[in-house]
């Protein structure tokens, strides 16, 4: 007969289980707690880490089908999760996605501690207000945000308490800055200047301004640049990314890689990794770029990138193409500019961006909550 386990319970859900930057730290999150807390985890969507939490935690898929708020509001409808859950064995609930918001609501008569850890911010924020309003203040509930301008949307656009709210930015494992997995380049007769971007294509990832970038670089450099974009599905879905690019007249010129588990192996590639997002709040593709030493630029008005970057990037000051190819054109006949900045960049994520760093303060914060 096995022993009952006398360490306080934390229920974790999550909004899905893909290759993305709020599952991947909820994972580094859950390795750290299962040492002191019995942890469940449910996920609203299945994906490819439910194998990696698998392997350290039971994890259990709720809801198929329909857009993430109305998932989370057909949970509650259904009570699915909570018939077959005593939410008040649980010290402390953490949900990881201001998509799950709706969730609070079940929670309202409960007293149990939540923490909301915010990935999103502006027009995403903006959707949970709409849909969810005035649920978003529960005196039980804190908020991690990722970047000062994930909490700025928070206070500003759903009205939180700023007390409530601690800034804890994204992060990536330390081991990331050992990485020494590269693919090797195609060989070519032609030096190539590799400028990247990665995401899978949304409007918030401003697909269509690094495809502008792209078509002025290329008037600029001619054959000594090339495109490589990880994340791009085969799916008609995203065909249009694609279209875009031809009609840019950019094929041959940008590879799209599709979703894949070892993205790391195309970012070594890179010689400039250029961040176009118009809204994305700490994004970890900028970080394991950094990490692996490519220098970064970015626009200041997307998000959390010019906050990580500090001075060891570029931050172009507005939603310019033009300007970003410019700036990325100069690096490119100053090789030493760009160790430098690379340099810098694998410095600062070192000190201040891995799960050394940031887990204990997350951590801390769980241990104060309960």
């Amino acid at each position: 007969m096995s022993a009952i386990s006398n360490k306080p319970k934390i229920l974790m859900l999550l909004h899905g289980l893909t290759r993305s930057g709020a599952p991947i730290l909820a994972h580094s999150i859950a390795t750290s707690i299962t040492s002191t807390y019995t942890l469940s985890v449910f996920s609203m969507l299945d994906g490819p880490l439910r194998e990696d939490f698998g392997s350290i935690v039971p994890t259990g898929i709720l809801w198929p089908g329909g857009s993430l708020p109305r998932r989370a509001w057909g949970l509650c409808r259904r009570e699915g999760l909570f018939r077959s859950l005593d939410i008040r064995d649980f010290r402390l609930l953490y949900i990881n996605s201001i998509a799950l918001v709706p969730i609070l609501k079940k929670l309202a008569s409960t007293r149990i501690p939540t923490i909301m850890h915010v990935h999103e911010m502006g027009s995403m924020v903006e959707r949970v207000a709409d849909e969810c309003p005035g649920l978003m203040n529960r005196a039980e509930t804190s908020y991690i945000a990722v970047s000062d301008a994930v909490a700025a949307s928070l206070i500003h656009r759903l009205g939180v308490e700023k007390s409530k709210i601690t800034v804890i930015n994204a992060f990536v494992r330390s081991d990331v800055l050992n990485y020494s997995g590269a693919k090797s380049r195609p060989a070519s007769h032609v030096p190539r200047f590799v400028v990247g971007g990665a995401g899978l294509p949304s409007w918030c990832k401003g697909t269509t301004l690094w495809l502008l970038m792209a078509a002025e670089l290329r008037r600029v450099l001619g054959d000594l640049v090339r495109f490589v974009w990880v994340g791009a599905p085969q799916e008609r879905t995203f065909s249009s990314f694609r279209a875009e690019a031809r009609l840019l007249g950019l094929d041959g010129v940008v590879t799209f890689i599709p979703p894949t588990a070892t993205p790391l192996e195309y970012y070594a590639q890179f010689d400039v990794f250029a961040m176009t997002s118009w809204e994305d709040s700490c994004p970890l593709v900028v970080l394991e770029n950094m990490a692996l030493g490519k220098p970064v630029i970015c626009f200041a008005g997307g998000g959390g990138s010019r906050e990580v970057l500090g001075e060891a990037g570029i931050v172009v000051d507005e939603f310019c193409p033009t300007e970003m190819a410019r700036q990325i054109a100069g690096l490119a006949t100053q090789p030493a500019v760009r160790a430098r900045l690379g340099a810098l960049g694998r410095d600062r994520v070192r000190e201040n961006f891995t799960d050394l760093v940031q887990v204990p303060k997350i951590m801390q914060l769980i241990s104060s909550i309960m």
